[in-house]
């Protein structure tokens, strides 16, 4: 995979989480251009600052390699192409959650989400 893909997936998900690269870069303790060096994949990207990069955006390091087969046989980029079986309204809620830094905010509102999902 190149480093512009693997840099495509860490703009992505910081966007998705509502922080500016300056905010990255800081949690990261680098210059906010050296995040977009990574993101336009013109700087390769070290293994120990990729899982750093991976803690601050609460994903996984696998999450900015991820690819699935489509029906014919070819990669399909998750992230671009969104699986079938999430309604519209599954995608915006997984959406606006990824959004939300806090991770104990993140936890409440997951707990809130199943006591709703228990009382049914």
């Amino acid at each position: 995979m190149e480093s512009d893909e693997v840099g495509k997936r860490i703009r992505e998900y910081r966007r998705r989480r509502n922080l500016s690269q300056i905010k990255l870069a800081e949690k990261l303790n680098i210059s906010f251009q050296q995040v977009q060096k990574y993101e336009k994949g013109k700087t390769d990207i070290p293994l120990s600052r990729l899982v750093s990069i991976a803690k601050a955006l609460d994903v996984q390091v696998n999450d900015f390699f991820k690819k699935e087969k489509s029906v014919d046989g070819g990669a399909v980029d998750v992230f671009e192409n969104p699986p079938d079986f999430l309604a519209r309204e599954e995608s915006e809620l997984l959406h606006c959650y990824r959004k939300i830094e806090n991770k104990k905010i993140r936890e409440s509102v997951l707990n809130f989400l199943k006591s709703l999902s228990d009382s049914f």
